[in-house]
């Protein structure tokens, strides 16, 4: 069954059967070159963030900057304008989307993503065009 491979081959050659994690074990499995469910669901967290951060522009700069309400927002525009500040907390939400879709967290990833688009991209988008 194992052919000629001594045991320490053996072991060598299911290293990542027993000990990498489902990231690890799919790239080693299949030379990196996996496409699966869980990208397109960090390419929607991804998308559903920059909606966000271009309502948000709109909003603040239609509304002043009280009409953002996640106080970590405000306090980014505040300090640093509306470009910057809302640059600054989307790549800081996309890095830790990034942290999770690297360690196959992506039924969180998927519902955060929801929350955004129900919690943010919508009502901007009510506010400002309806």
């Amino acid at each position: 069954m194992h052919g000629d491979y001594s045991a320490e081959e053996r072991d060598y050659q299911t290293w990542y059967d027993a000990d990498a994690g489902p990231l690890v074990r799919s790239f080693a499995v299949t030379g990196g070159r996996v496409r699966t469910k869980a990208t397109v669901d960090l390419l929607a967290f991804v998308v559903a963030q920059a909606l966000d951060g271009m309502l948000t522009y709109v909003g603040i700069t239609t509304f002043g900057a009280g009409a953002e309400g996640n106080p970590v927002v405000s306090w980014y525009v505040a300090t640093f304008g509306a470009g910057i500040g809302l640059v600054a907390v989307k790549a800081m939400a996309i890095a830790c989307a990034a942290t999770l879709h690297l360690n196959a967290r992506h039924a969180i990833l998927g519902v955060l993503t929801l929350l955004y688009v129900g919690a943010a991209v919508l009502p901007w988008t009510s506010l400002l065009w309806l």
